[in-house]
Protein backbone atom coordinates (compact mmCIF):
# COMPACT_ATOMS: atom_id res chain seq x y z
CA UNK A 1 0.00 0.00 0.00
CA UNK A 2 2.83 2.20 0.64
CA UNK A 3 4.45 1.95 -2.61
CA UNK A 4 1.48 2.69 -4.31
CA UNK A 5 0.68 5.58 -2.56
CA UNK A 6 4.03 6.89 -3.19
CA UNK A 7 3.64 5.73 -6.87
CA UNK A 8 0.49 7.66 -6.97
CA UNK A 9 2.27 10.94 -5.15
CA UNK A 10 4.95 11.11 -7.49
CA UNK A 11 2.71 10.71 -10.51
CA UNK A 12 0.74 13.81 -9.15
CA UNK A 13 3.56 15.78 -8.72
CA UNK A 14 5.27 14.28 -12.13
CA UNK A 15 1.84 15.47 -14.09
CA UNK A 16 2.12 19.25 -12.20
CA UNK A 17 5.90 19.52 -13.19
CA UNK A 18 5.19 18.59 -16.57
CA UNK A 19 2.44 21.52 -16.92
CA UNK A 20 4.88 24.04 -15.69
CA UNK A 21 7.66 22.75 -17.78
CA UNK A 22 5.46 22.93 -20.87
CA UNK A 23 5.68 26.41 -21.38
CA UNK A 24 9.47 25.88 -21.21
CA UNK A 25 9.46 23.42 -23.75
CA UNK A 26 7.50 25.69 -25.99
CA UNK A 27 9.74 28.74 -25.59
CA UNK A 28 12.78 26.40 -26.83
CA UNK A 29 11.36 25.02 -29.73
CA UNK A 30 9.92 28.79 -30.27
CA UNK A 31 12.97 30.15 -30.34
CA UNK A 32 14.34 27.34 -32.80
CA UNK A 33 11.44 27.60 -35.22
CA UNK A 34 13.24 28.28 -38.34
CA UNK A 35 14.61 25.38 -38.23
CA UNK A 36 11.92 23.34 -38.54
CA UNK A 37 10.95 20.87 -40.66
CA UNK A 38 14.02 21.22 -42.58
CA UNK A 39 17.18 21.50 -40.71
CA UNK A 40 15.72 19.40 -37.40
CA UNK A 41 13.49 16.73 -39.42
CA UNK A 42 10.72 14.72 -37.82
CA UNK A 43 12.66 11.54 -38.08
CA UNK A 44 15.84 13.60 -35.68
CA UNK A 45 12.67 14.34 -33.48
CA UNK A 46 11.31 10.56 -33.09
CA UNK A 47 14.20 9.19 -33.24
CA UNK A 48 15.12 11.73 -29.83
CA UNK A 49 11.32 10.48 -28.27
CA UNK A 50 12.32 7.38 -28.78
CA UNK A 51 15.58 7.09 -27.36
CA UNK A 52 14.56 9.33 -24.48
CA UNK A 53 11.87 6.54 -24.40
CA UNK A 54 13.93 3.90 -23.82
CA UNK A 55 16.81 5.38 -22.01
CA UNK A 56 17.58 3.51 -18.91
CA UNK A 57 19.87 6.29 -17.73
CA UNK A 58 19.92 9.88 -18.30
CA UNK A 59 23.56 9.83 -19.69
CA UNK A 60 22.19 7.67 -22.44
CA UNK A 61 19.89 11.01 -23.43
CA UNK A 62 22.19 13.33 -23.02
CA UNK A 63 24.77 11.05 -25.05
CA UNK A 64 22.46 10.84 -27.66
CA UNK A 65 22.32 14.75 -28.01
CA UNK A 66 25.83 14.99 -27.84
CA UNK A 67 26.55 12.49 -30.86
CA UNK A 68 23.94 14.54 -32.87
CA UNK A 69 25.26 17.91 -31.99
CA UNK A 70 28.39 16.05 -33.64
CA UNK A 71 27.09 14.71 -36.63
CA UNK A 72 25.63 18.73 -37.27
CA UNK A 73 29.08 19.99 -36.84
CA UNK A 74 30.73 17.35 -39.01
CA UNK A 75 28.76 18.09 -41.32
CA UNK A 76 29.13 22.39 -41.34
CA UNK A 77 25.15 22.30 -39.87
CA UNK A 78 26.35 24.73 -37.22
CA UNK A 79 22.66 25.84 -36.06
CA UNK A 80 21.63 22.44 -36.06
CA UNK A 81 24.24 21.21 -33.29
CA UNK A 82 23.43 24.58 -32.08
CA UNK A 83 19.81 23.31 -30.97
CA UNK A 84 21.32 20.15 -29.78
CA UNK A 85 23.91 21.52 -27.81
CA UNK A 86 21.04 23.58 -26.06
CA UNK A 87 18.86 21.03 -25.73
CA UNK A 88 21.49 19.52 -23.47
CA UNK A 89 21.81 22.41 -21.39
CA UNK A 90 18.10 22.55 -21.43
CA UNK A 91 18.09 19.25 -19.89
CA UNK A 92 21.03 19.28 -17.28
CA UNK A 93 19.02 22.32 -15.85
CA UNK A 94 16.41 19.28 -14.76
CA UNK A 95 19.00 17.76 -11.94
CA UNK A 96 18.04 20.94 -10.03
CA UNK A 97 14.70 19.60 -10.35
CA UNK A 98 14.96 16.65 -8.07
CA UNK A 99 15.40 18.50 -5.44
CA UNK A 100 11.53 20.19 -5.20
CA UNK A 101 10.78 15.82 -6.03
CA UNK A 102 12.78 14.18 -3.55
CA UNK A 103 11.91 16.72 -0.58
CA UNK A 104 8.45 15.90 -1.53
CA UNK A 105 9.19 12.10 -1.72
CA UNK A 106 12.22 11.40 0.54
CA UNK A 107 11.75 7.78 -0.06
CA UNK A 108 12.93 8.46 -3.96
CA UNK A 109 16.26 9.30 -2.72
CA UNK A 110 18.68 6.75 -3.31
CA UNK A 111 20.82 6.71 -6.93
CA UNK A 112 18.75 4.35 -8.73
CA UNK A 113 15.57 6.02 -7.91
CA UNK A 114 17.13 9.78 -8.52
CA UNK A 115 18.26 8.46 -11.85
CA UNK A 116 14.87 6.79 -12.88
CA UNK A 117 13.42 10.19 -12.19
CA UNK A 118 15.65 12.50 -13.68
CA UNK A 119 15.14 10.29 -16.92
CA UNK A 120 11.49 10.60 -16.59
CA UNK A 121 11.98 14.56 -16.13
CA UNK A 122 13.59 13.96 -19.72
CA UNK A 123 10.89 11.95 -20.95
CA UNK A 124 8.13 14.58 -20.13
CA UNK A 125 10.35 17.90 -21.50
CA UNK A 126 11.11 16.05 -24.40
CA UNK A 127 7.08 15.09 -25.02
CA UNK A 128 6.40 18.19 -25.09
CA UNK A 129 9.38 20.01 -27.07
CA UNK A 130 8.97 17.41 -30.12
CA UNK A 131 4.69 18.09 -29.78
CA UNK A 132 5.22 21.94 -30.08
CA UNK A 133 8.27 21.40 -32.91
CA UNK A 134 6.18 19.18 -34.87
CA UNK A 135 3.02 21.53 -34.73
CA UNK A 136 5.80 24.29 -35.54
CA UNK A 137 6.71 22.31 -38.69
CA UNK A 138 3.91 21.84 -39.91
CA UNK A 139 2.71 25.38 -40.15
CA UNK A 140 5.33 26.01 -42.85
Amino acid sequence: MKNLKSAQKMRLLLDQWSDCWQEEASRFAESHRDLLPRRITNSQLFGLANQVKSAVRFNDVTGFLENQASKAERTGRYNVQEFWLKLSGQLSRLKAELTYFLKELPEQDNKKDRERLLTLLAEEYIRHLVAQCLFFGSEK
